[in-house]
Formats: structure tokens, C-alpha cells, sequence
């Protein structure tokens, strides 16, 4: 036997002896004998005699602390992470009805945005696309924009056409929320939509100039007063993004009391997350540098913590499974005129279009080839010996891309790395708070 590579034991000073696992991402805490005895085992797990404490022993074999000597866990998640992706039986289709959108955000990235909306005739080709998927194991469709609720009508359409193809089908929609009335949030469950996510960008004023209607100067209450209504009536799990950036970051803790408090009464089907604004995301107010990089972003994480006792964050490092529309083999993003693309990022560029749904455009294969084999993080110098590789897989696709195959050197690693101990300090504390409370 040997002692995981996957393995960071460290002593906490707050909370004694606490070892965390990557490969299984997994945390435990020990007494200070048990401790002694562990780093015995971490110093010669091979020659250690495990007889006095087999239960011990057990233990660690369970959480991969302890791996047997031929064990290979690389490996193990290689093949994990490739049969996920190249599954043959599961479609997911981000699709974007139109690129138009109701909102004048100053940041947006389709700064230039045709007003295109999805043709019947693609509409139709639409459905017989997904038709040959029909014995599939599941479909899960993304309605994405542009603002994808002007184009409601359409939507409930091709989803009923889509419900008489398949019965393993999961719907959710990104809407900026502002249409979001009584009307549709009344025909929600019709369309079996389970997931909404919407974005806010502040407090009133600064979500107001961020996120600017076309005919209208306060989107934010009128965002509010939809999910009130919203929340009585729909049965599925409202996710609600707070872009957080350097311009706005002080107010991310006054828009998470006021969503809490609003609809504390529904709290259980909310979902409240920051938004982290990079450089690249092009998610920034101004034309400067305003995005958060991994120290930046552990910093907010700690104050909101520390200062004003938000305790819903990831302190504990998310596994990533490495799968997403850009690196999964039956997954596209279909745009308002049936073009395909690998990742979300991605509409609207003509030179990253890989195919069509009606098959009028030849298939790029050389663009699907670098998103599923070529940005592998197995397969990089950077990440395959990384002791964080388990839980991030390499981290946003689209950005490894960019950084190979245009140059760019953009940031793809968890903010946790370079600040662990802290993290999983917080994580304990939480934890163990919340165990006193129950």
C-alpha cells in the first residue's frame, strides 16, 4: 500500500488535524493520537505494520487516503471523465431562438447583435434533428439567448413537438428575467421547464445601469416582482446569479440578504451563487480591467464569510467533472438559424461554427477535435500531475482552448489552489456550526 499523492494533511490551528483527499474529495478530521499514527502511515505507509489498528487502516482505504501499490486513480478518472463524454446516448442541446435580446447591457458579448430569430422551417429541421436521438437515454435541453422569452411561444411549440418524441427529456431556461410574467410563469411546468436562472448585478442603482432595458430604467424591481409570482406558482429550483466583479463586490452581500429575506418563505427552491466576473468573460461595465483573479476571488469569498457571515459559498473545492456542450461528444449549442457550435461562448462566431442541424454545412471536425481530445487536461503538462486535476478537470474548456490554439494565457485554475488551508478551515467551521444548529 501507499499513501495517495491526492492526500494534504495539515493542523489547523482553530481545529486540530485535518486531511483532505482530491481523488475522492473527501475531509476528515482527526484526534491528536490517530494523527500521530496517520503520519506514521504517511511517512512508510509501505512497511507499516496496520495490525494494532485495522479499523484505521480500513478507513483510509475507503477514502483513498490509502491506495493499493498498483493502483493507478490518473487513470481511473481519465477513463471516468472520456466515458462521460463520448456517452453514446445522451443529447444535450443548448438552443438559442433568437440572438435578439430586450436588454442593452454595456458589457454584453454579442455587442453587435443581428436581430435573428429561429425560422419555422428551422424550427422543423429542429425537431428532426433531435428525432434521431429519439432512442436516447436522455435529452436535456437549455433554452439560452439572446433572451430566449421573446421567443416564449416558440418555445412551448417545440417543446411539446420534442415531449412526443421522447418522455426523458429535463428543460431549463437563462432569461434575464424581465419577461418573466404571470403569463409564463403560469405556463412553466406546461413547458416542463425544471430550472430557471436569471442574473442580477447589484443593488437597484447599480444593477439598473449594468443590465439596462430598452424602454424601461428599473429592471430590477420588475425582475423581483416577476419572482415573487414566480415562487408561488412554479414547482421547479430558481438559481439566481449575482455577477460579482471589482466595481460591485461590496454590494454582493446586500442583494444576497435581500433575495433571503424576500423569499425566505420559498427558500428551499432558490439557489443564490456569485458570479465571478474575469477579464475575459467580457462580463466588465467599462472597457477596463474589472474582473476578479483567484486571490481576488478568495478575498471576497473570506470577507463575505468573515464579515458578514454568508455561509453558502464554496469554501469546499466543487468537483468539476470535466464535462460540458464544448467537450461532450452528442452536445451542440443550435443557433436561431440551425448552426452548430461546441461551446456557449462561441455564438455568433462564424469561424467557430462545426456544423448544422439540417446538415447544409459541412462538419468542422477540426474544431470538434481540439474541444474534445485536444484540450484534454489529462494530456497537459499543467494539469495531469496537478494535485487539484480530481476536482477541476482542467477547468473551463473554452479557455483551454483559447490558450492553445489562439494564444491567449488566460487563467484556468480553482481559486483554492494557493489558499487551501483557509478554505477547508471555513468549510470545517461551517460544517460543524451547522451540526450544532441540527
Amino acid at each position: 500500500m501507499r499513501w495517495s499523492r491526492y492526500n494534504y494533511m495539515f493542523n489547523s490551528k482553530k481545529f486540530g488535524h485535518l486531511l483532505y483527499n482530491s481523488f475522492t474529495n473527501t475531509f476528515v478530521e482527526f484526534d491528536e493520537n490517530t494523527y500521530k499514527e496517520v503520519d506514521e502511515i504517511r511517512k512508510n505507509a509501505q512497511d507499516y505494520d496496520y495490525t494494532n489498528n485495522p479499523q484505521l487502516m480500513l478507513q483510509l482505504l475507503s477514502g483513498k487516503f490509502l491506495i493499493e501499490d498498483d493502483e493507478q486513480p490518473q487513470l481511473q478518472m481519465e477513463m471516468k471523465n472520456t466515458l462521460m463524454r463520448f456517452s453514446p446516448r445522451n443529447l444535450s442541446l443548448t438552443i438559442a431562438p433568437t440572438r435578439d435580446c430586450n436588454f442593452e447591457c454595456p458589457y454584453c458579448y454579442e455587442e453587435d447583435r443581428p436581430k435573428l430569430y429561429m425560422s419555422n422551417e428551422t424550427e422543423e429541421n429542429l425537431i428532426k434533428f433531435i428525432q434521431k436521438y429519439k432512442n436516447f437515454n436522455s435529452l436535456n435541453i437549455t433554452w439560452y439567448g439572446g433572451e430566449p422569452l421573446l421567443c416564449w411561444d416558440q418555445i412551448l411549440r417545440i417543446s411539446k413537438k420534442i415531449n412526443g418524441i421522447t418522455d426523458k427529456y429535463f428543460y431549463e431556461i437563462i432569461t434575464n428575467g424581465y419577461l418573466l410574467d404571470e403569463k409564463v410563469a403560469n405556463d412553466l411546468d406546461k413547458a416542463a421547464i425544471e430550472a430557471v436562472q436569471i442574473t442580477i448585478d447589484g443593488m437597484q442603482e447599480t444593477h439598473n445601469k449594468r443590465r439596462k432595458h430598452k424602454n424601461d430604467k428599473d429592471t430590477f424591481n420588475k425582475i423581483l416582482k416577476n419572482l415573487d409570482y414566480l415562487l408561488k406558482v412554479w414547482h421547479g429550483k430558481l438559481a439566481i446569479r449575482i455577477n460579482v466583479d471589482k466595481t460591485n463586490h461590496e454590494e454582493y452581500h446586500r442583494v444576497h440578504d435581500l433575495i433571503k429575506s424576500r423569499f425566505k418563505d420559498v427558500r428551499s427552491k432558490i439557489i443564490i451563487y456569485p458570479g465571478i466576473v474575469m477579464d475575459y468573460s467580457k462580463d466588465c461595465i467599462s472597457n477596463g480591467s474589472c474582473g476578479l483573479n483567484k486571490n481576488d476571488t478568495a478575498d471576497f469569498m473570506f470577507e463575505c464569510y468573515k464579515k458578514y457571515n454568508i455561509d453558502d459559498l464554496n469554501f469546499f473545492p466543487y468537483e468539476n467533472n470535466g464535462t460540458c456542450t464544448a467537450t461532450m461528444l452528442h452536445s451542440y449549442l443550435v443557433g436561431p438559424e440551425g448552426e452548430l457550435y461546441k461551446c456557449w461562448r462561441d455564438l455568433g462566431k462564424k469561424d467557430m461554427i462545426v456544423g448544422s442541424i439540417d446538415g447544409s454545412i459541412p462538419t468542422n471536425n477540426n474544431i470538434i477535435s481540439r474541444y474534445l481530445v485536444g484540450v484534454n487536461p489529462y494530456t497537459s503538462k499543467k494539469c495531469k500531475n496537478c494535485f487539484y486535476l480530481p476536482v477541476c478537470n482542467g477547468g473551463c474548456p473554452n479557455l483551454r482552448y483559447r490558450n492553445k490554439y489562439e494564444d491567449t494565457d488566460f487563467e484556468t485554475c480553482l481559486f483554492h489552489k494557493g489558499n487551501l488551508d483557509t478554505f477547508l478551515e471555513a468549510h470545517y467551521e461551517i460544517r460543524r456550526n451547522k451540526k450544532r444548529v441540527d
